[in-house]
């Protein structure tokens, strides 16, 4: 991995440092850009993503998730904090009537293992990959929508359950503070009570 990883990293130097102009999707992607790469400043416009693509009819997910839930989004790669869900769920401070629901892929193996033995006491829902419309209708049927990523380029799960008019709950990181502002409820990403609180 290491060769290609260099290989990569000097791959999106060029391109980035060859670039006319570079959009970004947030000021902090922009910012980090600016402060890696310093000879690119003056060349980055912020360009924010929207929600567009979620505003078809809901669809139902079958079997659908059983009571209150929180919803998750998405992939699961380290950044994104996903663990600190499950720890927030280990601890006593979870309302125990609030389970969560999972969209995106499949567990890994060292997910399914911790998600089987939370199963004892609590109850978590994968939906799997959905459609627009099942999404659409898993945000519309959320208690709240949990995003616990340590570092983000933008946080589309923002957007998309703000647009649903649902809930959101986040890590307190410059770019989820840019997303969403006073529109949602923040918690140090490192402390998982927080979260459950």
């Amino acid at each position: 991995h290491g060769r290609w990883l260099e290989r990569e990293i000097e791959r999106k130097r060029v391109a980035i440092e060859g670039a006319t102009h570079l959009i970004a999707i947030s000021d902090a992607t922009a910012r980090e850009l600016e402060y890696f790469y310093p000879g690119v400043r003056g060349r980055v416009t912020t360009v924010y993503l929207c929600a567009d693509h979620l505003s078809v009819r809901p669809e139902p997910v079958s079997p659908a998730p059983p009571g209150p839930y929180v919803l998750y989004v998405g992939d699961r790669h380290l950044y994104k904090n996903f663990s600190a869900v499950l720890e927030a769920m280990e601890s006593p401070r979870w309302p125990g009537a609030v389970d969560l629901c999972v969209a995106g892929p499949p567990w890994r193996a060292n997910e399914a293992l911790r998600v089987e033995r939370l199963s004892t006491t609590r109850r978590i829902h994968h939906a799997g990959r959905v459609s627009d419309g099942q999404l659409a209708g898993l945000y519309r049927g959320a208690a709240c929508v949990v995003v616990p990523a340590i570092a983000e380029g933008f946080g589309l799960p923002l957007i998309e359950a703000q647009q649903a008019g649902v809930p959101v709950v986040c890590s307190d990181i410059a770019v989820f503070r840019e997303v969403a502002g006073a529109g949602a409820l923040y918690f140090d990403p490192h402390r998982a009570k927080q979260l459950a609180e």
